[in-house]
């Protein structure tokens, strides 16, 4: 009688064990396949999102080192700071102070100028009222009143009436370098500076006598008769006499 191992429904039993045995290492080979193909699959999700997570982070890495570096270069003391930056640092100090120091100066002379602006305003006025400048600017009035005692002001030649305003213009430019002449001798200008106004009152001397010249040719007598001239000059001319040669010459 033969044995159970060596029956044919033994070695059909034993087939069919292996058989499902490789069956089901066939099926677990299949399913770590698809598990590692799943995974492989996430990984390959996640790198994207991991990649813009790492920029983000590297940029804001880089927006955040500057201003720590910053801080830190702002919290460094005296001692720590290297040369370049303390001598920069000693010239911005130098170059305020200096504009400090300008802009000072400029305000004081602004204000010492207004000062002296307003004493010359205050010496004008004092000097208009007292008559000293200026004192011709009345002077074709009261040559007006002088001419129509004589016969009147529409009476005169076109030339004597050129001459009584020449005279009247020439006149207050005399008082106005007369008074500047003063006020140069009043403040002990350089000799240099006082020759300039003495030059200049001498060369205004020499306007006058070219406007004589010209009456001269038109309306001498006018000239001779004094008409033209300050109610003051008329009255010593009438105390004291002219010669006329010497005016015509």
């Amino acid at each position: 009688m033969p044995s159970g191992r060596s029956s044919p429904d033994y070695h059909h039993q034993q087939q069919q064990q292996a058989a499902a045995a490789a069956m089901e290492e066939l099926a677990a080979g299949s399913r770590r396949q698809q598990q590692e193909h799943h995974l492989h699959l996430q990984h390959q999700q996640q790198q994207p999102a991991f990649a813009t997570a790492e920029s983000a982070g590297v940029s804001n890495n880089k927006d955040v080192k500057p201003l720590t570096k910053k801080e830190h270069k702002r919290g460094l003391s005296t001692g720590e700071r290297d040369p370049k930056t303390l001598r920069r640092l000693a010239q911005n100090r130098e170059a305020a102070r200096k504009s400090r120091l300008r802009k000072k100066a400029y305000i004081q002379q602004l204000e010492s100028s207004r000062i002296r602006l307003a004493q010359i305003e205050q010496e004008l006025h004092s000097a208009r009222a007292q008559g000293v400048l200026y004192p011709g600017s009345s002077l074709l009035a009261e040559q007006g009143i002088a001419g129509k005692g004589i016969g009147g002001i529409d009476g005169l030649s076109s030339e004597a009436a050129m001459f009584d305003v020449e005279y009247a213009r020439w006149q207050e430019e005399h008082n106005r370098l007369m008074y500047e002449l003063r006020a140069a001798l009043q403040q002990h200008l350089p000799e240099g500076e006082l020759q300039m106004y003495v030059e200049s009152c001498l060369a205004h001397h020499d306007e006058v006598l070219a406007i004589k010249d010209a009456v001269i040719k038109g309306d001498v007598f006018h000239l001779i008769s004094g008409v033209w001239r300050s109610p003051a000059e008329r009255c010593f001319l009438w105390l004291g006499g002219f010669r006329p040669s010497e005016v015509i010459k």
